[in-house]
């Protein structure tokens, strides 16, 4: 291993080779980090095969170390120093990403989407415990979460074409595992009504077509998941539901997110309170009850009715 100088940006330091911290989170990761990310019992996805791929595709390998390095962090905050470790790292493996990014190829496309998957879970989990941490911290939460949007919406662009490979490739139990969530559930009869007044809101407050079509999308998607946890409850699906109900990708609900539109922001309100049910992910670590907060503060009290469903899963769960 080389030396490194003091004087270097931690960035630099970081940048082609690895140290003893390093050692520490990849063992870590295969021990804890990636139990976390399989929903199989003894399957060795994460923390062996994708190990192995992060070999060859070093980006994997800092996004992975970046990953375990908020983990530890989260299980034990006088480790304040690694949320540096985690940002050096999590800005290689980006820099090291981005020449593959350009021109996504089919056999680019496997470590592409585990890196994808680790780099949203590294994002949302640098939001949540950023608020441990006085250099992280941000009092724009709703502005943090909409940058991870944009690099989930970002990845899934790039990804998008290759999905009839990866969903026949060695790697198929991982992307299925997020690309089967809620298809089959139909919301419940009890939560029919609240969904009714969230999609008549939309059809008359929201005047873009695509606009319109994008929140019943995401309505539609958030009840489907909540019935999704009450039949099916715990493991990896809640904690893959909470990722996907708060890295929404779809462009015009995005557009409609960053100008702040009441109606998008109640929906989004509404996801957050679908994360929430996934108490035991280490990476949310409060992020959607802050969220919800953050949202109802922003909103006058026309809303307040609206909010009441979400606000009663956020303070009582289902």
């Amino acid at each position: 291993m080389t030396a490194a100088s003091s004087t270097e940006p931690v960035s630099e330091r970081f940048f082609g080779y690895f140290n003893l911290v390093d050692v520490e989170l990849l063992h870590h990761f295969t021990l804890y980090t990636a139990a976390g990310m399989s929903e199989e019992a003894g399957s060795k996805l994460w923390n062996e095969d994708f190990v192995k791929l992060g070999f060859d595709h070093p980006y994997i390998l800092h996004g992975m170390l970046a990953t375990a390095a908020l983990h530890i962090f989260a299980l034990d905050h006088s480790r304040i120093e690694l949320m540096d470790v985690a940002s050096a790292h999590y800005t290689v493996s980006l820099r090291l990403a981005e020449p593959v990014m350009a021109d996504v190829t089919q056999s680019d496309s496997i470590p592409l989407s585990v890196y994808s998957t680790t780099a949203s879970i590294y994002t949302i989990g640098h939001v949540a415990l950023s608020r441990f941490h006085p250099k992280y911290r941000s009092d724009d939460i709703l502005g943090s979460m909409l940058s991870c949007m944009r690099l989930a919406r970002e990845s899934t662009t790039m990804i998008e074409p290759h999905l009839e490979f990866l969903r026949t490739s060695w790697a198929k139990d991982a992307i299925s595992q997020e690309d089967q969530l809620a298809e089959s559930s139909i919301p419940l009869d009890k939560h029919r009504p609240q969904m009714r007044l969230l999609q008549d809101i939309v059809i008359r407050v929201v005047g873009s077509e695509e606009q319109q079509q994008a929140c019943i999308k995401n309505i539609d998607y958030c009840f489907k998941c909540l019935t999704d946890l009450e039949q099916k409850a715990g493991g990896l699906r809640s904690r893959e539901l909470a990722r996907r109900a708060l890295l929404v990708t779809d462009p015009y609900f995005l557009e409609m997110l960053e100008q702040r539109m009441p109606v998008a922001l109640c929906i989004l309100a509404h996801l957050a309170a679908i994360a929430h049910l996934s108490s035991d992910a280490w990476w949310l670590a409060g992020l959607p009850q802050s969220l919800f907060i953050h949202i109802e503060a922003s909103l006058n009290e026309t809303w307040t009715e609206v909010l009441a469903f979400p606000r009663s899963i956020i303070q009582h769960g289902i």
